[in-house]
């Protein structure tokens, strides 16, 4: 029997190739590509479209291969090196990816992309002072290197230096005026320094970019801007789309009669020394591996400290994946038999929300890391409880609300406090006077809250302000907002970052602690009211302003609470004179700290595994769960 001979010629082909590419029929480009090289196997023009789209529907395996074979046909190829880089980077292989990179560099030192990705891969590996010279080769080979001045923002930012990263993100959106990504950082950096020279202009403008057409406002940014848990919808939604929208899902999970441990996969880059992973460690000791496998899969870096240790012990099973795919993450998953999958990143730094969006599990969970939804239609449920999240705002969250019985936020019940604290001379405090705090990132800090601040410091005589020194810049800003307001800057004392035990001890010497708004306290409430310190909220209507009134009002502490900047202020200023109420405040936290639901790990794993059964039960059953069903009585 005679070969089928093709019905095209090799020119006619790979313009069409190149015109499916244009459409974005990428995987028709793929067919076609493939037909052409079983005629033609070493047609490098062939194998260059091959391996572009076969990068463009996320097949860089293949793509890799059609890179090395140009390679083997013209050892010189520059854009096949780059290429192949790419290839490989996407694959999590930035080690070799930096190899191909510089072989391109070694025969074309003047090639802006491979400076570009090579600072991409370095980035990959922490290397960001590395990354930072190579982009900046870039932009100087290259005039309007969007892509370039983007990255070196973003590294720039890691190594705090954030005057710098700002300028950056300017030079990509003088190029890209509609992009509103790089509006967003430019005020995120911003808040990172404490400029508010145009804080109202930025509000409004990501607010006015969120419901625009124009590229969108980056979700966790938003958060500290914007207290409309509506437009935080609108936010991540159109994030999402644009984010993980091209994802191809994995084939459904059949549900099965037989009832075997239910398997949960927690998702994360926090497995270490970290805000996430101090609330949760004790959790996943707690528990029943009777009817439960607890699997932890981590993509953050190996860092060898304590709670790592502690962290890989308390899991039946830790996967690192920092070096795999997306995909081959979500096939890990599916391949281990999980029910649900929990992501504890949302859209936070090292996210990687692509990883759910193939839907490797038949159940998933956001929880904790990100205060609000994701907009997206791969996650089923968000845990949270009736305070941070009123049961009439559903129509908010893409997600179904899941309630639990008490505070949604799970806190190590075996904190350490460090034995011996520093003195108030150590800490830059005077010996004497008021000691108001606030431990929060420096980003969440607002004029309207620091108004408030600066105002009760000069009610309160002798009083200072202590809070996180973040960056030099946030510093020297914060003081001079404190002087334009009347106050004296060496009011204002700045805490050095220091170990978790160290820190909770310090923290002896705080008299009062006032949260931020819109983004508000959520493990430093946790850990003022673990030392001991009464917690003054302002709970607004979105998730992020209403994490401590759920802590205080779970430790009894509800009065503590206010819903407006007027109360707030009011409140505190009573307490700093009023020292004996203060104090009662002070006994309420040591009386109910032991036997409140907050720092109950044990209370908190049954709650949380009767909703894990809850969820696999409905999908078993073809439904989802009524949301009411583990919610109790509203919290008050």
């Amino acid at each position: 029997m005679s070969q089928r001979r093709p019905t095209f010629t090799l020119p006619e082909a790979l313009i069409r190739v190149d015109w499916l590419l244009r459409q974005n029929k990428s995987h028709e480009a793929v067919r076609l590509c493939r037909a052409i090289l079983d005629v033609a196997p070493s047609h490098v023009d062939a194998l260059r479209l091959h391996g572009f789209a076969c990068a463009r529907v996320g097949a860089y395996a293949d793509a890799a291969v059609s890179y090395r074979r140009i390679l083997d046909l013209r050892p010189d190829s520059v854009e096949a090196h780059n290429n192949l880089g790419n290839a490989l980077r996407e694959l999590r292989r930035p080690e070799d990816a930096i190899t191909c990179y510089r072989r391109a560099l070694a025969i074309s030192p003047q090639h802006a992309s491979a400076h570009n990705n090579l600072g991409v891969a370095l980035a990959m590996l922490g290397d960001y002072e590395g990354a930072v010279a190579s982009y900046k080769t870039a932009v100087q080979l290259r005039g309007g290197y969007v892509a370039a001045y983007s990255n070196l923002g973003n590294a720039l930012g890691r190594l705090r230096r954030h005057e710098e990263a700002i300028a950056s993100y300017q030079k990509a959106l003088e190029v890209e005026p509609d992009n509103g990504t790089f509006f967003t950082l430019i005020a995120a950096e911003r808040r990172q320094l404490c400029v508010w020279t145009d804080f109202a202009q930025e509000q409004e403008g990501l607010g006015a970019w969120v419901t625009s057409g124009k590229k969108p406002a980056g979700p966790f940014v938003f958060l500290s801007f914007s207290d409309d848990p509506a437009k935080q919808l609108a936010c991540a939604q159109r994030f999402a789309r644009l984010s993980t929208g091209r994802v191809t899902r994995l084939p459904p999970v059949a549900a099965k009669d037989v009832q075997p441990r239910i398997r949960v996969a927690y998702l994360s880059a926090d497995f270490h020394e970290h805000a996430t992973a101090y609330l949760m460690a004790e959790l996943f000791e707690k528990h029943d591996r009777h009817d439960f496998e607890i699997h932890g899969v981590s993509f953050g870096p190996n860092a060898q400290d304590a709670m790592r240790g502690r962290l890989v012990a308390a899991f039946d099973h830790f996967h690192d994946v920092r070096d795999k795919t997306d995909l081959e993450v979500a096939q890990l998953i599916r391949g281990l038999g999980v029910h649900i999958a929990v992501d504890l990143k949302g859209y936070t730094q090292d996210a990687r929300p692509a990883i759910l969006a193939y839907r490797p599990a038949p159940v998933q969970v956001n929880y904790l890391g990100y205060p609000g939804t994701m907009g997206a239609d791969f996650m089923d449920y968000i845990l949270v409880d009736r305070f941070v999240v009123p049961p009439d705002q559903q129509r908010f969250f893409s997600e179904r609300l899941f309630f639990l019985p008490t505070c949604y936020q799970v806190n190590d019940g075996k904190r350490e406090v460090a034995e011996a604290a520093p003195s108030r001379e150590a800490c830059g405090l005077p010996d004497s006077g008021f000691v108001f705090c606030c431990f929060n990132n420096n980003y969440k800090i607002t004029p309207g809250i620091f108004d408030v601040w600066m105002r009760l410091l000069a009610k309160v005589p002798g009083s200072v302000f202590w809070l996180l020194k973040d960056n030099e810049g946030a510093e020297r800003n914060l003081r001079h907002e404190a002087e334009s307001r009347g106050v004296a800057a060496d009011r204002l004392v700045f805490a050095t970052r220091c170990g978790a035990p160290e820190h909770l001890a310090r923290q002896k010497h705080a008299d009062l602690f006032l949260d931020t708004f819109p983004y508000g306290a959520h493990t430093t409430a946790s850990d003022a009211l673990w030392a001991g310190v009464p917690v003054i909220t302002y709970a607004g209507r979105a998730f992020a302003s209403r994490v401590a009134g759920s802590l205080l009002t779970t430790i009894g502490l509800g009065d503590l609470v206010t819903y407006g900047l007027e109360d707030y202020e009011a409140l505190a200023s009573e307490l700093a004179r009023n020292r004996e109420r203060l104090a009662r405040y002070r006994r309420v936290i040591v009386e109910n700290r032991p036997v409140s639901p907050l720092f109950d790990g044990a209370r908190f794993a049954r709650d949380l595994e009767a909703g894990f059964t809850a969820m696999v039960t409905g999908w078993r059953q073809g439904r989802s769960v009524d949301p009411s069903l583990l919610s109790g009585e509203p919290m008050r």
